[in-house]
Order: structure tokens, then sequence, then C-alpha cells
């Protein structure tokens, strides 16, 4: 991986995030209404069965909308014209979610096997293997390629990409300082950022 400005590239998404704050808003507003919809199905159904089922169907939504936000931030970084459809309908949309599910949870027990020996190393691997959904989203990889995938594009770039999760976090912290509602522009233009950063370096 080469090396990167990290304000130059916070930089250059913002520019994207204005020139295309009408996506950003449609984003925010499907995840706002997600979430008010959750809770109040939780405050309707309470513990019956219909919250069980409710419940399910908001795990399913969710994990639809994952992929489909990486979906839609890779149109904005290619200079594509994104619409709200690109949130739930994508190619090969099923096998796309159950590879990441399972690319996840291969990905959370490495890491978890590093933060066991030591807190150091856990960090490492979580750097590492952090592009792993990008490439089930954007070239269609397997299980195991993605991961190796997301190795092999951050190699040589730990110490850069730890700095920039560093300035990501005071970002969002700064977000969170301006009564949460900052959230919504931190978190999509960090979230923008590491798309951004994805493109420049996967090859």
């Amino acid at each position: 991986m080469n090396k990167f400005g990290k304000v130059a590239l916070l930089k250059e998404a913002w520019a994207l995030f204005k020139k295309n704050l009408n996506v950003i808003v449609m984003l925010i507003g499907v995840y706002f209404a997600y979430y008010i919809a959750q809770y109040v199905s939780t405050y309707l159904f309470g513990n019956t069965q219909i919250a069980f089922i409710m419940s399910l169907v908001f795990i399913v939504i969710s994990l639809i909308l994952q992929l489909g936000s990486y979906n839609l931030m890779l149109k904005l970084v290619d200079g594509k014209n994104p619409q709200i459809k690109d949130l739930y309908q994508y190619p090969d949309m099923l096998m796309k979610i159950i590879r990441n599910i399972i690319a996840g949870i291969l990905v959370g027990l490495i890491v978890a096997g590093g933060f066991i020996l030591l807190i150091i190393p856990g960090i490492y691997l979580a750097i590492r293997l952090m592009f792993y959904t990008y490439y089930i989203v954007d070239k269609d990889a397997g299980i195991i390629d993605s991961i190796k995938m997301s190795w092999n594009l951050t190699k040589g770039g730990v110490i850069n990409l730890f700095l920039l999760s560093v300035l990501f976090f005071i970002v969002n912290i700064l977000g969170l300082i301006a009564f949460g509602i900052g959230l919504a522009v931190t978190l999509p233009l960090t979230f923008l950022a590491t798309a951004l950063l994805y493109r420049k370096f996967q090859s």
C-alpha cells in the first residue's frame, strides 16, 4: 500500500460529501427511519412472539443495508449516480450477504485471537483485514479470497491506517460532542473516506 495523506484524504472525502449531499441525506434518512421503526416495534410488541419475528426482520434489513451502503459509497467514489435502490438492490445480494456474514465471523475470530494474545496483535490484524467487505461488494470475492485481498491491500500500510483510524475516531468524537447530531455528518464522511482509500489503493 502506498503512503497517503490522511488530512488530504478527508478533504477529498469532504468535497465528495458536499458534491453528493442529496445522496448522503438520503442515506442518513434511510438509517434514521430504520432505527425509528426498530424502536417503535420494540415499544409496541415488547417481549412477544411478534417482537421476536420483527427482530429477525430488522436483522435481515440491517444486513441488506450494510452491504448496500458499501455499494452506494463505492458508486459515489467512482463518480456514478447512486439511487436509493442501490441500498437494497445489487448483484448477487443474497450470496454476498452470506459470504460477508461468514467472512465477518472468521475475521472476528482472528482479531479476537490477536487481542487474547496481546492488544497490539489484535489491532494489527483488525487493520490488515478491514477491507474484506469492500472486496465482497466490489469484486464479488469469496469468503477466503476477500480476507486474503484485504491482507494484501494493507501490506506496508498498517501504521498509516492506524493513524487514520485515530483521526477518524477524533472526528467522530467531535461529531458526538455536537449533541450527537454531528455524527450524521462525521460518520458518513469517514465511511466515504474509507471507500475512497480502498479505491485508491486496491491495485
